[in-house]
């Protein structure tokens, strides 16, 4: 079992709907995707240097077993709130918009074949939004077997 922790600068994105025109479906955030997955790749690459791991990024893409993965989001605080506020804000849980679920369909489709061969190896996946100081997405994958007790111990019964 392997770990991979990534952290992205800036504010979290949210998924946004597909838009449609003139008959066809295009994405509006084609170039955002593509900056976020050159960025998260290259997060791998540095990662793996810290650790004195020789790989290329791209061997993530191959890995078929099972995956877990933690995000947190670290949202920022409005301008307008009062230095006084805003120290009692950081890391208390975020409620506002945008959605996590919106975050994470964005961050789970720029992951998808870079991180993971495919989303179904996800068996986990939690998520926690929070306010920051220092906006930005950290993610951590664990690769390979489970140590969930809850999963490892499971038995099925017929009834």
């Amino acid at each position: 079992m392997s770990k991979l922790i990534i952290t992205i600068p800036g504010k979290p994105i949210p998924l946004n709907r597909p838009r449609f025109s003139k008959g066809h479906v295009y994405d509006s955030q084609a170039v955002i995707k593509e900056d976020l997955y050159w960025e998260i790749k290259q997060n791998v690459t540095m990662y793996n240097m810290a650790r004195g791991v020789d790989f290329p990024a791209s061997l993530y893409s191959t890995f078929k077993g099972p995956v877990q993965i933690h995000y947190t989001f670290f949202m920022p605080i409005a301008k307008s709130t009062s230095k006084k506020r805003s120290l009692v804000l950081i890391d208390t849980p975020h409620i506002k918009k945008p959605d996590t679920d919106n975050i994470l369909k964005l961050y789970n489709d720029v992951c998808n074949g870079l991180l993971y061969y495919d989303d179904s190896q996800i068996y986990k996946l939690t998520a926690t939004k929070l306010y920051s100081d220092n906006p930005r997405t950290e993610i951590t994958l664990t690769y390979g077997e489970s140590n969930d007790k809850e999963i490892n111990s499971k038995t099925y019964h017929k009834t």
